[in-house]
């Protein structure tokens, strides 16, 4: 993903979330299709961030973090949806509150992906003072080895 594309994506994805809530909010029955495919487009933001994953470290380590902390988050925020959908229907009585809840999730979506898309490492980040945080900049020897696989970063243990 070029860097200079990201944003430019991101707020498509973001206008055609937009576009196809809204349509399908404010006249469900005039072109379904039409809303239903913004609303497909603007998915597309799954995918862009599982790239930014990978696009945002500079150690395997580091990746497994972000992914780790990034996809828990995630299914755990689209999970409670289906359920924050049935009580909002359940206090109003309509869908008007799950459409607001959307969009300002989709609003929330674009805040996030706007700072995701800047062209910084999250290893640069991170306080050093994590415990067990491997930064990139640490050196150590590096071991060959056969084949197509990265380096292999060797660091001494503490005993020796």
């Amino acid at each position: 993903m070029r860097p200079r594309l990201q944003r430019p994506l991101l707020a498509v994805f973001v206008t055609a979330y937009v576009v196809g809530w809204t349509g399908l909010w404010k006249a469900p029955t005039t072109a379904p299709w039409l809303w239903m495919t913004l609303i497909a487009v603007g998915m597309g933001t799954f995918s862009m961030v599982l790239a930014l994953i990978g696009l945002r470290a500079r150690t395997p380590e580091t990746v497994a973090a972000l992914s780790t902390v990034t996809q828990s988050w995630g299914y755990v925020i689209a999970g409670s949806g289906p359920l924050l959908v049935g009580v909002l229907r359940g206090i109003t009585g309509g869908y008007t509150g799950m459409f607001v809840t959307v969009l300002v999730a989709v609003a929330v979506l674009a805040v996030a992906g706007w700072i995701s898309t800047r062209q910084v490492f999250v290893d640069d980040e991170v306080d050093r003072s994590v415990p067990g945080w491997s930064p990139a900049s640490r050196s150590g020897d590096v071991v060959g080895t056969a084949g197509a696989e990265p380096p292999v970063v060797v660091r001494p243990d503490a005993a020796g």
